[in-house]
Formats: C-alpha cells, sequence, structure tokens
C-alpha cells in the first residue's frame, strides 16, 4: 500500500496545494513487554520500524524528500468495538481524541507518536521506566543487552 500512495502522490503533487501523510497504526505495546502478547507485541514494533525507514528512504531522496509527513501512532488502550467499547479513562481514550492527537502532531517531524495526552505522558515516562527498570525485567525474566550473561564473548 506505502508503494501505491507514494506512486499516486507523485503523480498529483503537482494539482493541490496541500500536504499527504501517511499513518501507520501501531501500538505501546511495540515499545514495551507484554506477558503473553510476544507476536502482537513484535508485529507493531516491526511497524513503527517500517514507518520511520520508508520516512527516512523517502526523505533522503530529492524526488520525494518533503512530499508526506509519515507517522506511527503508538496508543494505549483507546475504546473501540474491538475491544467492547472499554470505558474511556485511565489509559483508555475515545477515538476521536486519538485521531485529534495524531492529527495535530502532523508536520512536527515526529516519527512515533503516542496520540491523546494521556497516552503522550505514559509513553514518555512509563515506557522509559519499564524498559531500563531492571527489577521489573528481573521479574519478567529479561536481560539487558549489556548484562555480561547475554553478551557473547566467544
Amino acid at each position: 500500500m506505502t508503494k501505491y500512495a507514494l506512486l499516486h502522490f507523485m503523480k498529483n503533487m503537482d494539482q493541490h496545494d496541500h500536504r499527504n501523510a501517511l499513518l501507520y497504526t501501531g501500538s505501546m505495546a511495540a515499545f514495551t513487554w507484554m506477558p503473553f502478547s510476544a507476536l502482537y507485541s513484535g508485529t507493531k514494533a516491526h511497524t513503527v520500524a517500517f514507518g520511520e525507514t520508508i520516512s527516512k528512504l523517502c526523505n533522503s531522496t530529492p524526488k520525494t524528500k518533503g512530499l508526506v509527513d509519515f507517522q506511527t501512532l503508538n496508543p494505549a488502550g483507546v475504546s473501540t468495538n474491538l475491544n467492547h467499547n472499554r470505558t474511556v479513562g485511565g489509559d483508555c481514550v475515545s477515538a476521536e481524541s486519538c485521531a485529534k492527537g495524531s492529527l495535530s502532531d502532523l508536520g512536527s517531524n515526529t516519527l512515533s507518536i503516542f496520540g491523546a495526552i494521556p497516552h503522550s505522558v505514559m509513553g514518555r515516562l512509563i515506557v522509559p521506566m519499564i524498559r531500563w527498570n531492571p527489577e521489573i525485567n528481573k521479574k519478567a525474566g529479561f536481560k539487558r543487552s549489556t548484562d555480561p550473561a547475554f553478551i557473547d564473548n566467544s
């Protein structure tokens, strides 16, 4: 899809004066571990990496530089039919709030965003704490790459 969207944008760039954007839907799960959801977290991490790679590729090519804003939206809980319209509050926001947060960040050169304000706070404060807290990772059985037992000295 990305290929065809970019071809469309290139073909029609002289016919309009508004900006183009490609939005990828990731998840905060891409940045943290979640029990029993390795496949989900892994696919969301791939989505983040893919969006960032395509953005860098397109912005390093003179023909496509600045043509498209790229963004990967990585929310936590969003109330949708998928989760039976979970009650909004705490880490769960409305789909409208998430979309508005995403749209307000377009054009800011921020590739990975969290959307609504509660998710931005969680993403900027809680995610690094979870990822790098040795006690949390120890309880989960994870080792950081700086752990001597994790480094291959062969």
